[in-house]
């Protein structure tokens, strides 16, 4: 029996820390395994892309396609918007926290 196969394992953080992601895949003429794990220092999530038939191919397929669409759609999204939170936080004045804002109906 010829089993194809690929693993990787790539930590997320560039100097140091234990998240990571996994894929595994494998597969026969009767069946393909594949999974992703994504993993930080106190959480694990599982995601199974394994298929038995041919017909199962689409639907693991899409499911891929739109885990990788949000991702981008939140990367294009994060990358002003992080910008902006490092512009206010440059910004803001001592005092400015969540009760101050809370207060500011109590002065008038």
């Amino acid at each position: 029996m010829n089993k194809k196969k690929y693993h990787v394992r790539k930590f997320l953080n560039k100097t140091s820390g234990t998240a990571a992601i996994e894929i595994q895949s494998s597969y026969t003429a009767w069946n393909f395994d594949c999974g992703v794990s994504l993993s930080d220092c106190n959480r694990k999530i599982d995601l199974d892309f394994h298929m038995w038939n041919p017909k199962q191919v689409k639907n693991k397929m899409d499911k891929l396609n739109l885990l990788i669409d949000e991702l981008v759609k939140l990367r294009d999204y994060l990358e002003p918007a992080t910008q902006d939170f490092i512009n206010l936080n440059k910004n803001k004045k001592k005092g400015d926290g969540l009760l101050s804002i809370l207060n500011e109906d109590e002065d008038d």
